[in-house]
């Protein structure tokens, strides 16, 4: 019961996400990359479109799918 309880606390700090160490890492070592992106852009056209963003959004998308689908299928052992 105290194990869920913290599983809970964790959930509402992260607004009912998992946590996952996956997208973490992947976020740092794309945020630099992102920024650097965005300064080029800015600096050169004053365009708000940053080249990469789309792919880069994408990335997280697929870490976040593979997240949820480890999880159903861990929850699914845990029925048995």
């Amino acid at each position: 019961q105290e194990l869920m309880e913290n599983v809970k606390a964790i959930l509402w700090e992260n607004e009912g996400n998992y946590y996952s160490n996956k997208a973490y890492q992947y976020t740092q070592q794309n945020l630099s990359l992102k920024e650097l992106q965005e300064r080029k852009v800015t600096q050169d056209q004053g365009s708000e479109d940053v080249p990469g963003e789309e792919s880069w959004m994408e990335g997280l998308s697929q870490i976040q799918k593979e997240s949820e689908e480890a999880h159903r299928r861990l929850l699914g052992r845990a029925d048995l």
